[in-house]
């Protein structure tokens, strides 16, 4: 979840200045790896892919709006909790499958990576 506090500037991947940490955790615990996913996504070419994939993700976007009543759940989380104001929902999900399932991938990826420069 912690992705979500980062955004690409130009080629760096960046905290965003809003969030430190979106988990319930202490910590960031995407931080120490922010340097092997710039490396990845510059040399995978994933922001021409993302590009590529904006009308699936416009798709998603706009079913999950059709679907999904966010204003009633806002009603429901004021009435249950009425000492917290809450002036904006932020609603953060994935297409398929949860960040998590893609940390083994890039964590191969970068392991092999640094083995390869190792030689």
């Amino acid at each position: 979840m912690d992705t979500y506090a980062y955004r690409f500037v130009g080629d760096r991947i960046q905290n965003g200045g809003v969030y430190d940490r979106v988990s319930w955790g202490e910590v960031n615990t995407l931080a120490p790896y922010v340097p092997l996913l710039e490396s990845f996504a510059k040399q995978s070419g994933f922001r021409a892919f993302y590009r590529k994939q904006q009308p699936y993700y416009n798709q998603l976007r706009a079913e999950y709006q059709k679907n999904i009543d966010v204003a009633t759940m806002k009603k429901w989380l004021e009435k249950q909790f009425p000492a917290t104001r809450y002036n904006a929902v932020k609603v953060i999900f994935t297409p398929g499958q949860t960040v998590a399932d893609l940390y083994p991938a890039i964590l191969d990826w970068a392991a092999q990576r640094m083995a390869r420069d190792e030689r």
